[in-house]
C-alpha cells in the first residue's frame, strides 16, 4: 500500500510500534579439529579448527600416549591400532573404515587415539564452545569413563548434559557418564571392536552447555587397544524475521535490535559474536545499524518496503543466514482537540476527538483506527470514551484545565501510532436563583434567611467561603435590607403594606470575573393579611370649612323640623 507524503499535518508526538518476529531462520555449521598427522605422538597434542578456536589434548600420564593419525580414504577414520604405539612404526594394517554420523565428519584429515591410561585425560578448548560433540571409536573393548566433565565455571555435569546418539547397538551409561565400549559375544579379541564392523558401536556424544574442558579416562577391559577420537562443535545461527511500523515525515527507530531474537551458538547474538550486513541496496533513508537497530529518516515516503539483511558468526564469516525485515510507513495525524464547558453541569467538552484526525490519508474513524487512553485526565470526571471518542465532563468538576493523552493508531501489526492530547477548558460558573418572601406590616421580620441557600457556585452550594455576595440594587425603602455578610434579608415595623425588590450579584471567588445576578422580592402584608388600602382624607382647612357650612345650613334645617 502507498500513501500520499507530505499531505497531512506532523502529529504532535510519536508512538512508535517495536517490530515483532514471527518466524526464525537457522544456520548451522559443524566444526571439527584437525591434528597433527602420522609421526606425532606426545603427552599434548593441539588441535585446531576452521574458525579460530583451538582444543587441546593432554596425558597426565605416562609419556607418547597419544598419537596423531591420518587418513588415506575417503570417510577419514582410520586410526592407528595402538599395538604399534611408536611414531616411527604407524600400522598399516589392523584398521578398517566406519560409517560415522554426522557426515560432516568426513572430511577431517586427522583424528587422535589414546592409548588406555587410566590417570586420565584432558580436552581443553582455548575458547569457551557450545554443545561440543564428541566423536568416540573404541578400539577394541576399551570402556571410557568421564571421571570430570565440566562447563564454563567448574559446574560438574550429570546425564542430562549428555545426548548419545549411536549408529549400532552398544551400551552407554549416561547417568555415570561411563562405559563405551564395543561389546562382542563369545570368546576372544573383539578384533579392533566397532571399527571392524559397521554394525558395532560407535558413539556420538553432544553436550550441553558450555564448555572448557571435558576430562575423562580410557581404562582397558580385557584385550584392548585404546580409544580414537575426534572433538568438534557446531554453532548454530538463529536470526528472525521481523515487522516494523513507523510514521512518516518523523525520524525513527521502527526495530530496537534485530539482535534481540537471535542466537549464536545458543548465546544472545550482540555486535561482539555476530555481524550484520543489509542484503542488496536499501531505500535511502532506512538503515540498518552495527547495534542491531533499524532507523528511518523524515524523508522516507509513506509505504510498505520488503528487506532482508544478513547475521554472519564473527568468528566466521563464511557461517551466515539471511531474514526478512517488512517496515511500514505509515501516514496518520492526530491533531490537538479543546473543548470548553461551564463547572456544575454535566456536559459534552469535545464530540469525537477522532473529527479532525487521519488515518492512512482518510478521516480517522472507529473501523480504521484504534483509540486508546494514555494518560487520564486529573479529574476522573473528566472522560474519554475510546469506544466513542466522546470526551464528557461530569458536574462535580471544578474549574479548571484538564488534559488527556490518547493514540491513535492503524490497523496494521505492528500498528504505526500518533500521539496528541485532547484539552478540556472547565470554567466558573455562579448560579443565583431568585428568591421570594412575605411577612405583615407592623412588625420586624426576617422574611429570608439566607439568599445564597439555593444558590450554587462550581456545581457546589454557595457559601460565604466559596462566593462573594453584593447588593446591586436596593429595595425602595430603606427598612427592607440585605446583608451581604450574612445572606439575611430583614425588615423593620416601621415598613409599609407594599412589595419590594433587590437585586444582588453571586460572584466565584475562585474565578472573580464570573459573577451573575438575581432578584429578591418581599411582600409586606396589612394586619388582616391583606394589602393597605390608601383612604381618601380632608386636610385640616377642608374640615373647617365643611364645619361652617354645617353650621349656616345645618342648624337652621334641624330647628325647622322641630317645629
Amino acid at each position: 500500500m502507498h500513501y500520499l507524503k507530505n499531505k497531512f499535518l506532523i502529529p504532535q508526538m510519536i508512538v512508535l510500534a517495536f517490530a515483532t518476529n514471527a518466524w526464525s531462520n537457522t544456520s548451522t555449521k559443524d566444526y571439527w579439529a584437525s591434528f597433527p598427522t602420522n609421526g606425532i605422538a606426545g603427552n599434548t597434542v593441539t588441535g585446531t579448527f576452521a574458525n579460530g578456536n583451538s582444543v587441546v589434548f593432554q596425558d597426565s600420564g605416562s609419556a607418547n600416549t597419544i598419537f596423531g593419525t591420518t587418513s588415506t580414504s575417503a570417510q577419514g577414520y582410520i586410526v592407528w591400532d595402538t599395538s604399534y604405539n611408536t611414531a616411527s612404526n604407524p600400522s598399516t594394517t589392523g584398521y578398517t573404515n566406519a560409517a560415522i554420523w554426522p557426515a560432516s565428519i568426513n572430511s577431517i584429515s586427522s583424528q587422535l587415539v589414546s592409548r588406555e591410561n587410566s590417570s586420565g585425560y584432558a580436552i581443553k578448548f582455548t575458547q569457551p564452545v557450545n554443545q561440543p560433540r564428541l566423536a568416540i571409536y573404541s578400539l577394541d573393548i576399551t570402556d571410557v569413563n568421564f571421571s570430570g566433565t565440566y562447563k564454563v565455571g567448574g559446574t560438574p555435569i550429570t546425564g542430562s548434559d549428555v545426548a548419545a546418539v549411536t549408529n549400532t547397538a552398544g551400551y552407554f551409561n549416561l547417568t555415570t557418564l561411563s562405559s563405551i565400549r564395543s561389546p562382542i559375544a563369545g570368546a576372544g579379541r573383539p578384533s579392533e571392536g566397532c571399527f571392524n564392523d559397521s554394525t558395532r558401536m560407535c558413539m556420538y556424544l553432544q553436550f550441553s552447555g558450555q564448555y572448557s574442558e571435558i576430562d575423562y579416562v580410557s581404562t582397558p577391559a580385557g584385550w584392548s587397544d585404546g580409544v580414537g577420537w575426534q572433538v568438534g562443535y557446531a554453532i548454530t545461527l538463529v536470526s528472525s524475521d521481523y515487522v516494523g511500523a513507523a510514521l512518516a515525515g518523523t525520524a525513527a527507530t521502527p526495530i530496537a535490535s534485530v539482535f534481540a531474537n537471535n542466537t549464536v551458538a545458543g548465546v544472545v547474538a550482540t555486535a561482539t559474536n555476530a555481524t550484520l550486513a543489509p542484503v542488496g541496496i536499501w531505500p535511502t533513508g532506512i538503515t540498518l545499524n552495527p547495534d542491531g537497530s533499524v532507523s528511518t529518516t523524515a524523508t522516507v515516503p509513506a509505504g510498505s518496503y520488503p528487506l532482508q539483511y544478513q547475521m554472519c558468526d564473527a568468528s566466521d564469516p563464511t557461517h551466515c543466514v539471511t531474514s526478512n525485515i517488512t517496515l511500514n510507513i505509515a501516514q496518520i495525524s492526530a491533531q490537538l482537540d479543546t473543548g470548553t464547558v461551564p463547572a456544575g453541569a454535566a456536559s459534552v467538552a469535545i464530540a469525537n476527538v477522532l473529527s479532525n484526525d487521519t488515518t492512512d490519508g482518510q478521516p480517522s474513524t472507529l473501523v480504521n483506527s484504534t483509540l486508546t487512553v494514555v494518560t487520564a485526565a486529573s479529574n476522573p470526571g473528566v472522560v474519554l470514551d475510546p469506544t466513542t471518542g466522546k470526551v464528557t465532563v461530569a458536574a462535580t468538576v471544578p474549574p479548571g484545565i484538564y488534559t488527556i493523552t490518547y493514540q491513535l493508531c492503524d490497523q496494521g501489526s505492528p500498528a504505526a501510532c500518533s500521539m496528541t492530547t485532547a484539552t478540556v477548558t472547565v470554567t466558573g460558573a455562579a448560579n443565583p436563583l431568585a428568591d421570594t418572601a412575605s411577612v405583615p406590616a407592623g412588625v420586624a421580620s426576617t422574611p429570608i434567611a439566607n439568599v445564597l441557600v439555593n444558590d450554587t457556585t462550581d456545581g457546589q452550594p454557595s457559601t460565604l467561603t466559596n462566593s462573594t455576595l453584593t447588593v446591586v440594587t436596593p429595595a425602595s425603602h430603606p427598612g427592607v435590607v440585605l446583608d451581604s455578610a450574612t445572606g439575611m434579608v430583614t425588615t423593620t415595623a416601621a415598613v409599609p403594606a407594599g412589595t419590594y425588590t433587590i437585586v444582588y450579584q453571586l460572584c466565584d471567588k475562585a474565578n472573580p470575573p464570573v459573577c451573575a445576578t438575581a432578584t429578591v422580592t418581599v411582600t409586606v402584608t396589612d394586619k388582616s393579611g391583606g394589602k393597605a388600602t390608601n383612604v381618601p382624607t380632608l386636610s385640616e382647612y377642608g374640615l373647617m370649612i365643611m364645619g361652617g357650612l354645617l353650621m349656616v345650613f345645618g342648624i337652621p334645617y334641624m330647628r325647622r323640623r322641630r317645629k
